[in-house]
Order: structure tokens, then sequence, then C-alpha cells
């Protein structure tokens, strides 16, 4: 046997000492790269109970400004709770239908800001979940205590106000609080007191100074001024004469509404269109009071250019009105020469929570923080002081002085009739803009187009429901 080489004896010690050290190396980096992967899994883990507060995606459609003015809001809630809230302004005629399709796959909102026109809707579908339920049991946290705090505030609320967001579902135990309403939208008469220098106190006067104002000043062939203008087949800004004349669109129930019976086939209902199409018809002497196909883009235009007198429109347009130098006044409508009042609609805004959110608890705790009237007052201050909040004790006498229409706005909400917010609501919009058309037109007299109309709807709605 040939002698061992010292030299090579090193070596082969070295070479085992460099592999030990290359496996150490390589169980160290397994350890860590094992370590990592156990941090990665536990920060992807579906957030527990305790890390629950994060964020709540709320829906909002709102102006830019009040938008940002919720934003504000929510960062005040974030410091006060640790729950931030993400704010997406969605197109209003939108929010039902990204609803249906981003809630029930988990992505849609925790809160959304919706018309109480569409509560009914949303409930139906389950999109929305009502905030007066056992909530507490179904929920996370202390959600019940948010729940009872928003109940105890709305308790200062208007009734008829709650009632619009309030829908009985089928075979529900009670009706249920679907949302929580934040403004209320409705409309009175907008003057230009450049043109109509005294005030009508009754729809009579108006008509009479209409007619006087409703002129071809330089004998062209063509109207210059109109003394009063409406769109006669726009439900919404129309009804009042058809409240007055003791029509309506369902029966009001002590909760919800009675679809069955329409109340537009009515000698009210009769008369009122009566009424309103005689404002469209040619004058002896002079032309019509509101031309044919006249719509609301071509009154607020002619507004605009200080050639209308008077109209009936909501009052988001008065800054811009007045920052073109037209001297604008806004008065309820008034009543008849007989006292009957001339009640409007009226479209209350307000928040709600998604059924298929998994933060209802902590969606409802924003809500109760948003009551609160320095947040409310956030929000009303982002309206240019010109917004009717549902909670009327968030006002100074500042809003008052800076806003002079505010105090109408407010009486003329609180005398307003929320539009109904079931369902079959919807389809009463097209149907009365046809039939009115069809008598401006001459194809049919007042009586057959409301009645015709009305069977018709009856049949659409009893379908539609799957009644019998």
């Amino acid at each position: 046997m040939s002698p061992l080489n010292p030299q090579s004896i090193a070596t082969k010690k070295a070479i085992r000492k460099i592999r030990a050290i290359k496996r150490i190396v390589i169980i160290i980096n397994i350890l860590l790269l094992t370590l990592f992967l156990i941090l990665l899994s536990s920060c992807q883990k579906e957030p527990t109970h305790e890390n629950q507060l994060s964020t709540l995606t709320f829906w909002v459609t709102m102006s830019v400004d009040e938008a940002n003015a919720v934003r504000v809001i929510g960062e005040r809630f974030a410091k006060e709770t640790g729950i931030a809230i993400d704010v997406k302004e969605i197109g209003i005629f939108e929010i039902t239908t990204k609803m249906e399709l981003a809630a029930p796959a988990g992505k849609g909102p925790d809160l959304l800001s919706i018309s109480h026109t569409s509560v009914g809707t949303l409930a139906l579908m389950n999109l929305i979940s009502p905030i007066d339920t056992n909530i507490d049991k179904n929920i996370e946290g202390n959600a019940g205590n948010a729940s009872n705090e928003i109940l105890n505030k709305l308790k200062d609320y208007p009734k008829p106000l709650v009632s619009a967001f309030t829908f009985n579902v089928p075979d529900a135990q009670k009706p249920y609080i679907y949302g929580v309403p934040l403004t209320i939208e409705s409309y009175g008469l907008l003057i230009n007191r450049t043109l109509m220098g005294n005030l009508p106190k009754t729809v009579e006067e108006l008509i009479k100074t209409a007619e006087e104002l409703t002129r071809d000043t330089d004998n062209d062939g063509k109207i210059d001024t109109y003394g009063f203008l409406t769109d006669p087949t726009n439900l919404y800004f129309t009804f009042p004469f058809y409240d007055a004349h003791g029509a309506y669109i369902f029966e009001k129930m002590d909760v919800g509404f009675n679809t069955k019976n329409l109340g537009f086939c009515t000698v009210g209902g009769v008369s009122a269109l009566a009424f309103v199409t005689k404002l469209t018809k040619k004058r002896s002497d002079a032309p019509a009071l509101i031309p044919k196909g006249i719509t609301y883009p071509i009154i607020s235009d002619l507004f605009k250019k200080g050639r209308v007198a008077a109209m009936i429109h909501g009052t988001y347009m008065i800054p811009h009105y007045r920052s073109l130098g037209i001297d604008v006044e806004y008065l309820p409508i008034p009543p008849l020469a007989d006292g009957r009042e001339c009640r409007p609609l009226s479209t209350l805004m307000g928040i709600a929570v998604s059924a298929h959110s998994e933060k209802k608890g902590d969606a409802l705790k924003f809500i109760s923080f948003l009551l609160r009237p320095e947040n409310l007052r956030t929000y009303f201050e982002a309206s240019d002081g010109v917004r009717v909040m549902a909670n009327p004790v968030i006002y100074t006498n500042e809003d008052y002085r800076r806003e002079p229409t505010l105090k109408t706005s407010i009486s003329i909400a609180e005398n307003s009739i929320p539009f109904p917010n079931d369902p079959a609501g919807e389809l009463v919009w097209d149907a009365f803009s046809d039939s009115v058309n069809l008598v401006l037109d001459g194809k049919t007299n007042p009586k057959d187009a409301l009645c015709d109309m009305q069977n018709r709807l009856k049949i659409v709605i009893v379908e539609m429901k799957g009644e019998k």
C-alpha cells in the first residue's frame, strides 16, 4: 500500500469541510424559505374578527362636491374607529344594475347611496339589508348597538321620510326599514322677478298673468317671452295639478301602497289632464301658453335667456341662474282659488347597507356616525347651502341668511308627497307620458287616455308581481 500523501489528506479534509458548509447553507436557505412562505400565507389569510377593522367600500350617487364631503367624513370615522371609507362614484341610473351584477360575486360595496324610489326593487332582489331586524344576531361585533343608535336618531325624523325607506317584502314578518334618509329633492315655482313683478297667490292668478306675458313683442310670428312653462307630459312636475284635483298614483296604505288601486281614471285625474291640456291650446287672439313638444332642457335654456317668467323646477339650478344675472324668486306652487293645495312629488336620497357585505356591523357604525349633526352639516355645506336635509336641526340662522330660498325649500319638502317606492311605480312614468301625448296630438280625450292607461297598468303590475 502506498503511503498517504499529507497534502492529499488535507485536501480531502478541506473538501469535506466545504461540503458540510454547503449542506448547512442549503438547510438554512430551506428554513428561511419555509419561514417566508409561512409569513406570506399568514398575510394572505381571510380577515378574522380581530382584523376586520379595514376598509368599507361606499358607492355614492352624488355630486362631486358631496362625494368629497363624504370622503372628509370618512377620514373622521377612520380616526375614531380605524375603519377606512373608500368612496366610489357611481351613476345614479347605473347603481341598481351594477349592484345586481357585482354584489352577489363579492365585488359590490358595503354601503350605497340610493334614491328611495329604488328601495322596493333592491329589497326584493335581496341587494340591501334591513337595518331594524335582528341584525345583531346575524353579524359580527356589537352591530345591534349601532342599529339601535340609528333607529333612535330616526325617531326625530318626519315619519313620511322614514316610511319612504320602509318596504314590506312578501312573506316577511313585518315591513322593515331598508335605508336612512339624508336629503329631500322637491320643486316649486321659479320666477324671474324682472318679468313677473306680482307674485301669484293662486294657480288661476298664475295663469292669468302668464297669458299677459306670453307674447310676440316684435311681431315676427315667434313667441319672445313665455309667462309660464312646464312639460305637460312629465308626471313629476305636473303632479301638483293632479293632486289638487284629487288624483293619486297608488292608494296609500298604513305601510306601502295598494298598487291595484290607481287614481288616474277618476273625476279628479280627468279634470287635471283637461286643465293641463287647455294650457297647450291656442287662444282666440293669442298663442298657446305652453307650446307643443316643450321639454325641460328647452324650458331651462329659455329661462337662462330671460324669456320665461315662471316655471316649475327644483332649486339646484338657482345658483347658476343667479350667476347669469337673473333675479330668481322661489315659491311653493300656489293653491287653486278654492284653497285646494298643489302638493309636489319628492325624491329622497339616503344610505343603505348591501345585503352581500361581510362587514354589515361596521357599515351600520358608519351610518350612525354620518348621522351626527356635525357630519350632516359637512354634507350640507358641500351643496352650496341649497340642499334640503332630512334632519332639519342642523340648520342655523346663518344658513337662512345666506340662502333666501332655503326656508321655502324646507316648507315645500315637508308638504311634498314622496313618490311610491314600490317597483310598480317605475311603470307609471312612460305610460303616463304616452297617454298625455295621445291627448295633445288629438288622438283621444283625457278620460279615455287615463282610463286606458290605468287598465293597462293594472294588468302589467299584476303580471309583474305574480298576483291574481
